[in-house]
C-alpha cells in the first residue's frame, strides 16, 4: 500500500478493522481528535456498542512506519478531553491522565 498520509488510524470494532488516513495531522493527539470529532461520529459511533475499541495509531515518515501508538478508544474519555476539557468533578483534564485513561503505549 502506498500512502502519503501522516497517520494511519485502525480502529477495531466489534472485530471490524475501520482505517482513516490522516495527510494534514502534525501529531499523534491531532490524529486523534480528528477521528473523534469527524470520523469516530460520521462512520464507527453507532456501531460501536459500548463505546470502547483498540485502536492502533501509525507515524508515517516517506510511506513507512515510525513509529506506533495502541490505545483503547473510550467515547466519553475522549469527549472529556477533547470537547470538554474537564473530567468528573470539573477538573481540568491533563493530557497525562488522557494518555493514562486510554492506556497508550509506543512502539517503534
Amino acid at each position: 500500500m502506498t500512502t502519503t498520509a501522516n497517520y494511519i488510524l485502525t480502529a477495531t470494532v466489534d472485530g471490524q478493522e475501520h482505517i482513516f488516513e490522516y495527510e494534514d495531522t502534525m501529531d499523534v493527539w491531532q490524529t486523534l481528535e480528528e477521528f473523534y470529532s469527524s470520523d469516530y461520529s460520521e462512520t464507527i459511533a453507532n456501531r460501536a456498542g459500548s463505546g470502547e475499541f483498540p485502536v492502533e495509531v501509525k507515524a508515517m515518515h516517506n510511506g513507512k512506519v515510525i513509529t506506533t501508538y495502541r490505545l483503547t478508544f473510550n467515547g466519553c474519555v475522549f469527549d472529556h478531553f477533547f470537547a470538554k476539557g474537564w473530567k468528573a468533578g470539573c477538573d481540568p483534564y491533563t493530557l497525562d491522565e488522557f494518555i493514562k485513561d486510554i492506556g497508550m503505549k509506543r512502539t517503534l
